[in-house]
C-alpha cells in the first residue's frame, strides 16, 4: 500500500508538473499507437540499487534502456530531483539523507506516448554510522536572500542523558534566524522524561552557537535510536556554496555520566541555486 501511495505521488506529480511537455511532443515522424503491429514505449533499469536493498553509501548510480520506440526519458528521485526529457541512460545522484528514497523512469516514443508502468526502485541508504550528528538534509539547493531550515539528528545513540552541540553561529555566507529545539512529549529526546534541561548561548566574541541538553528522568534515564533535535533556519546572504559544519567540541554522555564518542559529524552543503 505503502509503494502504490508513493508511485501514485509520482504519477501526479510528473503529468501534473510536466504537462506542456507530454502534449507537444515535437516530433516529426509519430508513431501510430492504433497500428497493428504498435509497439509502446518500455524502459529497464539496469544498474543500480534492487528493490528494497539496504545501501552504506549516501551516493548512487542508475543506468537503464528503453526498448526501439523509447525516444526519451524522464526520471526522478522522491519526486524532489527531476529531470528534463532527454536521452541520457544514466544518473547520479549524490549526498543523499538517510533512509527510504523512490527512483523512477519514465519513457516516450517519438510521438509523445508515455510509459504505462515505468519501473521503480525503493531503496534505503544507512551511510552514517552512529552514534553520530548529522544535519537534515544534508544537502540543500536555495537562491541567495531566501531562508531554509535544517534540522540536527543524532544518529544510532544508545542511553544519551546528555548532548552539547557547537556550531558556527552565523558561518560564512549564512544569518541564523531562528532556532526550535524539540521539547515535546512525543520529541526524541523527551520521550519518557520528567523534563529537559536546556542552555542555549551565543558567543559573539566567537562567532559561535552552543545548545547543551540534558534529560530529567528517574526510570528511563537514557534514550536510545535516532532522532531530530534541533531546528535551525538560516538565510543564504553569499552567492558561493557554503557548508554548515558542527565543531570538534560537540559532545554526549549517557545516563552513567560517561562520554559517548561520536563516531561522525555530517556537514550540511549549501549550493546557491534558483
Amino acid at each position: 500500500m505503502k509503494r502504490l501511495l508513493i508511485f501514485s505521488l509520482v504519477v501526479f506529480y510528473f503529468f501534473s508538473w510536466r504537462c506542456e511537455i507530454i502534449t507537444d511532443p515535437g516530433f516529426d515522424n509519430p508513431v501510430d499507437s492504433t497500428a497493428s503491429e504498435h509497439i509502446p514505449p518500455q524502459t529497464t533499469i539496469l544498474a543500480g540499487p534492487a528493490d528494497n536493498e539496504v545501501i552504506n553509501t549516501h551516493t548512487v548510480t542508475f543506468k537503464w534502456s528503453g526498448n526501439e520506440t523509447a525516444a526519451e526519458f524522464f526520471y526522478s528521485l522522491d519526486t524532489k530531483a527531476c529531470s528534463d526529457w532527454t536521452s541520457d541512460t544514466t544518473a547520479t545522484f549524490e549526498l543523499l539523507d538517510e533512509g527510504e528514497h523512490l527512483f523512477t523512469v519514465v519513457s516516450k516514443t517519438p510521438a509523445g506516448e508515455i510509459e504505462d508502468n515505468p519501473p521503480l526502485r525503493q531503496f534505503q541508504i544507512d551511510a552514517v554510522k552512529g552514534p553520530a550528528l548529522r544535519f537534515y538534509p544534508r544537502k540543500v539547493r536555495v537562491a541567495t536572500n531566501e531562508t531554509f531550515t535544517v534540522e540536527v539528528v543524532v544518529e544510532e545513540v544508545t542511553d544519551l542523558m546528555g548532548l552539547y552541540i557547537e556550531l558556527p553561529l552565523n558561518p560564512n555566507g549564512l544569518e541564523l534566524i531562528d532556532r526550535e529545539i524539540y521539547l515535546g512529549t512525543s520529541d526524541f529526546l523527551s520521550k519518557e522524561s520528567q523534563n529537559i534541561l536546556t542552555v542555549d548561548v551565543e558567543d559573539l566574541t566567537n562567532n559561535l552557537l552552543k545548545i547543551t541538553l540534558g534529560r530529567v528522568s528517574d526510570i528511563n534515564a537514557g534514550v536510545s535510536g535516532t532522532g531530530k533535535v534541533i531546528q535551525l533556519t538560516y538565510r543564504l546572504t553569499g552567492d558561493q556554496n557554503t557548508l554548515l559544519s558542527f565543531t570538534p567540541n560537540c559532545a554526549m554522555e549517557n545516563s552513567q555520566i560517561q562520554s559517548i564518542e561520536i563516531l561522525e559529524r555530517v556537514d550540511c552543503v549549501i549550493e546557491v541555486g534558483e
